[in-house]
């Protein structure tokens, strides 16, 4: 299924949201978001994940007494 060429199109920067013409945005390598060339050079802030405990083997409720 051939794609369209694009270059009437217009596409929205990841970061900053503003509108551009789709070809003139750039896909990160990290992140592979579609930004433009001013939002290229910013990093991205990081998020940190939030990590489970780590699961038990067998589970056992706590004995009464």
């Amino acid at each position: 299924m051939p794609y369209a060429a694009g270059k009437f199109a217009w596409a929205i920067c990841a970061r900053c949201s503003l509108r551009f013409k789709y070809l003139s945005l750039v896909t990160e390598p990290e992140t592979f978001y579609r930004v433009c060339r001013s939002c290229l050079d910013e990093p991205m802030p990081k998020k940190r994940a939030k990590v489970d405990g780590v699961p038990l083997r067998n589970p056992r409720p706590d004995g009464e007494g």
